[in-house]
């Protein structure tokens, strides 16, 4: 039997009319944009805050999401700089990419190689290594979104790094010439990639993975001697051999488990 609803009472009615009667300016219209740009962990790009909101909820409807950003701008507009400038600081966030992000994917990905490259790992990602396919090509990123396992990495408004990021267990470490340290669920992170616009940018995005995942496996080139770095920098330990679809070289595999470090 259907129940009809209880009609407001009179501390409803008192309420709501004195919040129609209220004026709406200025300071309320700042509330609200301090609010989509704050999480636990302090100031976050506003798309990574409302992505959090969305993961949360059944829903978060589309005028909100674009009420939020006109609020953005008009407060822009008001002190003629970019948000983030005015606030010093270019904030980093990650949020799950959209079809739209994938000329900035290619362009870290470019970008990514040369580097590696000018480092002394000119096979890892290379045309030439790969039947003359740059790696990761766009076919295999335009997969990765579609699922659902494609990340970016925000800095305010801008893209600065992506990543692969998805839950076990991945055919690629069925066999190492080791021994990993944990049989325990993983997630893996595959294909990150930074542009190199400031430091620290990889550490942020493998923290973020480790503190979702618990226990992460990851791979990398014997050359690439800046990811081994910052693996070892994260709390990974190296676990042995492994070998992947995309060519012959052989791969460094390591592990992340939260009981070894906390992150």
């Amino acid at each position: 039997e259907e129940v009809s609803p209880e009609p407001p009472s009179p501390e409803h009615d008192y309420v709501e009319a004195q919040l129609m009667a209220a004026p709406f300016d200025d300071y309320d219209r700042l509330i609200q944009l301090c609010d989509s740009i704050s999480m636990a962990e302090g100031i976050v790009p506003i798309e990574v805050r409302m992505n959090d909101v969305k993961r949360r909820y059944p829903q978060y409807p589309q005028p909100k999401w674009d009420k939020n950003l006109a609020l953005k701008a008009y407060f822009e507009e008001k002190c003629g700089a970019n948000l983030y400038a005015v606030l010093g600081e270019e904030p980093l966030g990650i949020r799950p990419s959209r079809r739209e992000d994938l000329p900035e994917m290619l362009r870290i990905y470019e970008h990514a190689r040369a580097f590696m490259a000018a480092s002394g790992n000119p096979r890892q990602w290379s045309a030439e290594a790969h039947h003359g396919i740059a790696w990761p090509p766009e076919s295999v990123l335009i997969e990765d979104i579609r699922v659902g396992r494609s990340y970016v990495c925000l800095a305010g408004d801008r893209i600065v790094a992506t990543f692969c990021y998805l839950a076990g267990p991945d055919p690629t470490y069925a066999t190492i010439n080791g021994a990993w340290l944990s049989d325990t669920p993983y997630h893996v992170v595959h294909r990150i990639a930074s542009d190199g616009s400031r430091p620290g940018i990889g550490t942020f995005c493998l923290t973020w993975a480790c503190r979702n995942a618990g226990h992460l496996r990851i791979d990398t080139h014997g050359d690439n001697r800046p990811m081994q770095h910052l693996l070892q920098k994260c709390g990974f330990r190296y676990c042995g051999i492994i070998f992947v679809e995309e060519d012959d070289d052989p791969r460094l595999a390591f592990e992340f488990v939260q009981e070894n470090r906390q992150i």
